[in-house]
Order: C-alpha cells, then sequence, then structure tokens
C-alpha cells in the first residue's frame, strides 16, 4: 500500500538541484549587493561634500576635507573634525580646500570601488 507523498531519493534530487543553483547564482548576488552598496556610499559622500560647501558658506569658514585609502577627514579653519570611514570606497590621497565662499579646489573626487574609478563632478557656480 502506498500513501501519497515524495520518495527520500525524490527528496535528495530535488535539494541537490536547488543547492546547485544557490551555489551559481549566490555569488553574483552578492557582488551586486556590494555593487550597491558602494554607489550608496558615493552618493552619501556627495551628499557630504555639498553639506560642508553649504557650511563653509553660511559660516564664513574655510573647510578641508582629506580623502586617503577608505577614509575621510574635515578640518575647519585648520582644527581636526569628524573623520569618516568607507566600507566599500577607496580613494588616491586628495585633499579637496573649500574656502569661505562655498568653492571647492579642485571640483573633482575620484573614488575607486573594485576595478572601477567613479569621478564626482562639482560645479563651483555657488551653493545650492
Amino acid at each position: 500500500m502506498r500513501t501519497s507523498g515524495f520518495t527520500l531519493i525524490e527528496l535528495l534530487i530535488t535539494i541537490s538541484i536547488m543547492s546547485l543553483a544557490m551555489g551559481l547564482v549566490g555569488p553574483l548576488a552578492i557582488e551586486q549587493l556590494d555593487k550597491f552598496r558602494a554607489q550608496d556610499e558615493l552618493v552619501k559622500l556627495e551628499k557630504t561634500i555639498k553639506n560642508y560647501r553649504r557650511l563653509a558658506f553660511i559660516n564664513h569658514q574655510t573647510i578641508t576635507i582629506n580623502l586617503t585609502d577608505s577614509q575621510m577627514t574635515v578640518e575647519t579653519n585648520g582644527e581636526p573634525g569628524k573623520q569618516t570611514q568607507f566600507e566599500f570606497l577607496i580613494f588616491q590621497p586628495q585633499q579637496l580646500v573649500i574656502n569661505r565662499n562655498g568653492f571647492m579646489q579642485p571640483s573633482r573626487v575620484s573614488a575607486q570601488y573594485s576595478e572601477q574609478v567613479k569621478t564626482l563632478e562639482f560645479v563651483n557656480a555657488g551653493v545650492y
């Protein structure tokens, strides 16, 4: 007498096929997730720099941003300030100087994720 259901062999074959599929798709999904996180960090970096430009203009102070490896260090009027660590972005040593009018030199920031180099271009037409 046979009852309805699956045999042990059928279950093992199904589980092995699912495991094989996850083994092929899993690394691609993790890579995409890391890519999205790096893009999110890049957007946060852009917003942070724009915010410091506004602060420099409003407070009439010079702000210096140093980018090295995966760290951003901010100095206000020569005084050390906030440090931010990035998980996915890597920077060549760069120094951005924002004057009291909110203008930044240089106006370009480069960051690297994996093998890709991303460049943020800031317009020095005033603080927005």
